[in-house]
């Protein structure tokens, strides 16, 4: 079902979202228009219309760090592959799962209780890149003190 809600118009094309597709409507004819990258245009092959596809000029380039800890903060976690292993930090509880990624792709079966020497080597290795690149602790809201680095739990 077409979400209509979410349609945007912009000179000459209607922008319709279904699921995780998107069409773009000719304003003059209603078929869809297909976009045309050496031009930068949307093209409209039924009737001849064309849609100049403006640049957004409103761009603000982050550092990557930057993003780094502001992903840490919001998803509660970090992360750290080496070889086959990856290990996830979970700083809200300091919980840890490993994973064997070759053999399970889709990281249901946690192994860090198997290999504890692998989730303290990993641990210390994220830790030292942490405090190293600069990275900024969440804190905890109750007490207000910083989560502990990961090779401190």
């Amino acid at each position: 079902m077409k979400n209509r809600d979410a349609a945007l118009a912009f000179d000459g094309a209607e922008r319709i979202s279904e699921g995780d597709a998107e069409a773009f409507k000719c304003a003059g004819c209603g078929a869809n228009m297909r976009y045309e990258p050496s031009a930068q245009k949307l093209v409209c092959d039924h009737c001849g219309s064309e849609v100049d596809i403006a640049a957004d000029t409103n761009v603000t380039e982050r550092d990557f760090s930057e993003l780094e800890e502001h992903r840490w903060a919001e998803a509660g976690l970090k992360t750290v592959r080496c070889d086959n292993w990856k290990m996830i930090y979970f700083y809200e509880d300091g919980h840890k799962e490993l994973y064997d990624i070759p053999n399970d792709i889709s990281e249901k079966h946690d192994l860090a209780a198997e290999h504890s020497d692998v989730v303290r080597r990993l641990s210390k290795r994220l830790g030292e890149f942490l405090r190293h690149s600069g990275g900024q602790r969440p804190t905890f809201k109750d007490s207000g003190q910083p989560c502990p680095w990961p090779d401190e739990i």
